[in-house]
């Protein structure tokens, strides 16, 4: 696999000086609160109690049988996919902040962050160690950062794409205009803020005043540049649609496994909006909000809501499953770093 880009690839060794600001808020980034993790947990045990004594979710699990194992492993491949498409398209995008690593780093760093990224009380906390994982390997702290944040937009925009596709049926299927006018906002949301990503450095704001704004001009400046390298942009899009569609039909397999005749089409007007709204740091790892909008979709589609929760209490499990992987990169990392650090 290759990229093709107009910024420099120095080796990951060579570490040239370059702005500062997003080292700077490197401890920043890292830090959590007590008490918003604590408000994470109390919203995700909340929703999850809720669901469960609202909807009929025991005798939905009771569906699971032997018979269920086939569409479990079909389910499992279908993560993996999405986890190795995550890792080609940080491959490709590192290269526009003028560094490189190589694709099997790129791939175990995302392992690693997905695990991070089930266990920490924000749907971003495993970027946080992907990007400080990326730095020990080779890549100076603000390249590292920037791709990773390049890295998540890319995948957020491929998200909001889809919503947008789906808007069309969505207005002529649901009857219920709360769940358009929800879709319709974070279309408006997103698209504001990719113009203001593109716009950022242009403004006239006191960059020299602010590390938190000079990080945000040279995120501005790396998004142009990767805009003007059209064909890594436009495979890295394509990457996150795919990377959406593997979740769609993960979706659409563990729905069916439990009878529903629901389509593919059908998830595709419901579970993009439900996975933007659950990667939002309101829960920890999207536990208990993903629950719930996927039980709204449901519902509003006149599909059983009990049902919707068990499907996104397995796609949560099978997210889990994949985790340990990225707890056992974790586990070498770190033994691997005591030796090197060992003296003798």
């Amino acid at each position: 696999m290759s990229a093709q880009t107009d910024a420099p690839s120095p080796s990951p060794g060579d570490d040239p000086p370059g702005d500062d600001s997003i080292d700077d808020l490197a401890p920043v980034a890292a830090s959590h609160g007590y008490a918003g993790v604590l408000l994470r947990a109390a919203i995700t045990v909340a929703i999850l109690v809720f669901l469960f004594v609202r909807f009929d979710v025991a005798t939905s699990l009771e569906l699971i049988t032997s018979n269920f194992v086939p569409l479990l492993i079909v389910g499992t491949g279908l993560v993996f996919v999405s986890l190795i498409l995550n890792a080609w398209r940080w491959y490709l995008l590192i290269p526009v902040t003028g560094a490189m690593l190589a694709f099997r780093t790129t791939t175990a760093l995302t392992l690693l962050g997905h695990f991070f990224n089930q266990l920490l009380p924000t749907s971003v906390g495993g970027d946080v160690v992907r990007g400080w994982e990326a730095h020990r390997s080779g890549l100076r702290l603000d390249q590292a950062v920037i791709s990773v944040v390049l890295d998540r937009i890319m995948g957020l925009t491929g998200l909001l794409l889809l919503i947008i596709a789906g808007q069309p049926l969505l207005i002529q299927r649901v009857s219920y205009p709360g769940f358009t006018l929800m879709a319709l906002a974070l279309i408006a949301c997103g698209i504001g803020g990719l113009v203001l990503m593109f716009v950022f450095y242009r403004l006239p704001l006191p960059f020299e005043r602010f590390r938190i704004l000079r990080a945000g001009r040279e995120l501005s400046v790396t998004a142009r540049r990767l805009a003007r390298s059209r064909g890594t942009a436009a495979i890295t899009l394509l990457i996150s649609v795919g990377v959406h569609t593997s979740a769609l039909l993960l979706a659409t397999v563990y729905a069916r496994g439990f009878g529903l005749d629901v389509s593919f089409i059908d998830m595709a007007l419901v579970v993009p909006t439900v996975l933007l709204v659950s990667s939002l740091p309101l829960s920890i790892g999207g536990w208990g909000i993903r629950e719930a909008g996927l039980a709204a979709g449901f519902a509003v589609l006149g599909y059983p809501a009990g049902i919707a929760v068990t499907v996104s209490i397995l796609i949560g499990l099978t997210n889990l499953a994949w985790a340990l992987p990225g707890a056992v990169i974790w586990v070498m990392r770190r033994r691997r770093a005591k030796s090197v650090r060992r003296p003798g």
